[in-house]
């Protein structure tokens, strides 16, 4: 069997004529994310954080007390590549060993900054999710037709994928999670075609390469690779191919060494003291909270990717997997016996592995950290329900049941979906910001981060100044200070109240304020005076 990562990326003649004719799946995919990525009405601060990450190779935050026009100064000195800065892959490598991630999305969005340096737009990184998200449709779409041999169970699988509303929202998020998507589902796609075609050289290369990138992508993958690998070793071990077991586990320690000596921050992220590491931790000790965890990433899950027909779906499998095992006269004439059916092991149980452990480790409740096997447990999902529907409905009914089926699941997830990721609570400040183009802006903080989500609103205004708080003294002496209006946002951790009676002593010309609206950590207002 000869393969390389390229080969296998970029298929035969016959292949690449059936992606031919399913191109237009892809194409309906690439545009439904042109426009949910379009639709986005702010940004989160973690998405500020990629582009700093990316390119600051200095200071990451605006300087106290500096006055920057145009605002939008104050962040792109440090979200944009800088002069001298273009194609700085050890500064990107710097960045992250000081922060809690791996490098690759970054050192990615720093290439494609850098072919535009000094500028900012939101497809730098849209396109990076647009890309990977094609190749995570191309990897889903070999796992169904490796699983099933049926072009209709293609067909439902990348429907369903590239539709899905709460597929889709999380795509919106410009952060690696849509790369870490990938290199999951390719992942399980490796796995299984080890098992149907032997451990070999060649297809150990590939995973060495996939494994070691996903592992630089984002650490979960490794908790992943690791529940992948684990079942690889049993099933191998159960088969007694000890020379296969032999290289295999030769292969995952050699990637992990590599991934390592290419990145050795990532022992001290994750172990070592890393602030994410040391929460993920403080999160596996703590077994208080574990069943309230389950049940809310359980209903995310659920909620977004099977449009809340989860529960349903696996009891219905699980009551026709339990009579098919143990019946006599079932469509099986046979028990299932699981070393003929551990492709479906494989595929399955990772991401219920995964689910588990990720529920009880991650920082935050959020759908981000469940996001890597979206595609993989839609897949697995369509594959099994597939299979039995060949077992228990007549022919000229499966096409009509599949239909009803999906419809019901992507039109109650469309119902459901809250697009969190486009922040459309932020639109009514942004629009009532552009009113205030020619209005100086003073920000007021205690935590300099907090800022970061402000950008796009603070780029409305002509100009922009900031504080900490408990350095407002200085104000006084300001030219600002002189101004018949002011806009002032306020980080709201800060005393708002004490805050703006500072600015009405220090600012003789403004005598009142109203309050214009809010966004993330911020509140801001418009003072001005009785004239």
């Amino acid at each position: 069997m000869k393969l390389s990562l390229c080969q296998d990326l970029l298929p035969g003649a016959a292949s690449m004529k059936k992606m031919i004719k399913s191109a237009w799946v892809y194409i309906v995919l690439i545009i439904a994310l042109i426009f949910v990525i379009l639709a986005k009405k702010n940004f989160n601060v973690d998405e500020i954080w990629s582009y700093e990450l990316a390119n600051c190779a200095g200071t990451n935050q605006a300087e106290e007390g500096k006055i920057y026009e145009p605002a939008e100064e104050a962040y792109l000195e440090y979200m944009t590549v800088q002069p001298g800065q273009r194609f700085n892959a050890l500064n990107v490598w710097y960045n992250q060993s000081q922060d809690t991630h791996p490098p690759l999305y970054y050192l990615l969005l720093h290439m494609i900054c850098s072919l535009f340096p000094e500028t900012f737009s939101i497809w730098y990184a849209g396109i990076i999710n647009i890309v990977f998200a094609a190749l995570t449709l191309w990897c889903i779409r070999r796992i169904a037709a490796e699983m099933t041999h049926s072009d209709s169970a293609v067909l439902a699988v990348s429907l369903a994928f590239a539709v899905s509303a709460g597929i889709l929202s999380n795509m919106a998020f410009l952060r690696m999670y849509v790369m870490a998507l990938f290199f999951v589902t390719y992942i399980t796609y490796l796995m299984i075609k080890l098992i149907k075609t032997g451990v070999s050289i060649k297809t150990l290369e590939i995973v060495i390469t996939v494994s070691i990138l996903g592992a630089l992508t984002h650490y979960y993958v490794i908790v992943y690779l690791f529940f992948s690998c684990l079942l690889m070793g049993i099933y191998l071990l159960a088969r007694k191919n000890y020379r296969q077991l032999g290289m295999f586990v030769l292969s995952m320690a050699a990637a992990g060494g590599i991934s390592v000596l290419m990145f050795p921050a990532m022992l001290r992220h994750m172990f070592l003291g890393g602030e994410r590491g040391k929460e993920s931790i403080s999160n596996l000790a703590n077994a208080s909270d574990y069943a309230e965890r389950l049940k809310t990433f359980y209903d995310i899950v659920n909620k977004e990717v099977f449009g809340n027909c989860l529960t349903y779906l696996a009891v219905f499998i699980l009551i026709f997997l339990l009579l098919a095992s143990g019946g006599r006269q079932t469509g099986w004439r046979h028990r299932v016996r699981l070393a003929e059916h551990f492709d479906w092991i494989v595929l399955i149980l990772p991401s219920v592995c995964y689910f588990l452990l990720v529920a009880k480790m991650a920082v935050y409740k959020t759908d981000r950290y469940i996001f890597p096997v979206y595609a993989v447990a839609l897949t697995g999902m369509i594959c099994l329900l597939y299979k039995l529907g060949r077992r228990l409905i007549q022919p000229q009914y499966r096409y009509t049941a599949a239909a009803v089926l999906l419809s019901i699941t992507l039109v109650s997830g469309w119902k459901l979906c809250t697009w969190d990721y486009l922040y459309k609570d932020a639109e009514t400040l942004l629009r009532t910001a552009e009113g205030y183009g020619d209005v100086n802006c003073v920000y007021i903080y205690d935590t300099a981060w907090k800022v970061k989500p402000s950008y796009d609103e603070v780029s409305k205004y002509n100009s922009v100044v900031f504080w900490n708080v408990n350095n407002m003294d200085a104000i006084k002496s300001q030219d600002y200070c002189t101004d018949k209006e002011l806009i002032v946002c306020i980080i709201n951790s800060c005393d708002q109240q004490s805050v703006l009676n500072k600015l009405l002593t220090s600012c003789p010309y403004l005598s009142t304020y109203e309050k214009l609206g809010g966004y993330a950590y911020a509140t801001t207002y418009h003072m001005f005076g009785d004239n």
